[in-house]
């Protein structure tokens, strides 16, 4: 066997040393590095595009379920009018995520005309166990005379970039009062 110098065995050395410092920075360059770089993607992981982080979208089932009042007044034959006290509206989201949204109210008020109400929401909160376990609503708080023939009209719709994945449940049209039943 070849005997070492000591030029020889000091590169050796030294080259160790490089390669084990090489390596450890490795590894503390891939620990520093964020989380979103070193994982697969899930439909609710964070991409991080530069300076712009973007979400992938949630998908919720909205839902208008009913339109009533806690007080119907009596029934007006033969005239184009039902009364009610106040306007409430039950809503679900049966999607499993909660979610912000609009609720939007369009009616005829025999005394002052068409009116649209937009009620912002900010948490439509969804219940697993039931997913259609409703939250009320109350979008107009006065008596109003409305118009029969034209009805109230309720909708539901997610705030973007929440898309809604089955709208045909998200419109309801009332044409008569019904009692809140508790």
């Amino acid at each position: 066997m070849k005997k070492l110098t000591i030029p020889t065995l000091v590169i050796l050395i030294v080259f160790c040393l490089f390669v084990t410092l090489s390596i450890s920075a490795d590894k503390r360059k891939l620990a520093t590095q964020p989380a979103t770089q070193k994982q697969m993607l899930t439909p609710q992981t964070q991409i991080n595009a530069g300076s712009v982080a973007a979400k992938i979208p949630k998908i919720a089932d909205l839902k208008v379920d009913t339109i009533h009042s806690y007080n119907c007044g009596c029934e007006l034959e033969g005239v184009d009018a039902f009364y009610m006290a106040n306007i409430m509206v039950d809503v679900a989201n049966a999607s499993g995520v909660p979610t912000s949204s609009t609720l939007t109210l369009t009616y005829h008020d025999l005394v002052a005309g068409p009116q649209t109400v937009i009620k912002s929401i900010s948490t439509l909160n969804s219940y697993p166990t039931n997913p259609w376990a409703l939250q009320r609503f109350v979008v107009v708080n006065h008596p109003v005379l409305v118009k029969k023939s034209t009805g109230i009209r309720a909708e539901i719709q997610p705030t973007p970039p929440t898309t809604e994945s089955n709208p045909v449940n998200n419109v309801k049209i009332v044409n008569r009062c019904d009692i809140m039943v508790y």
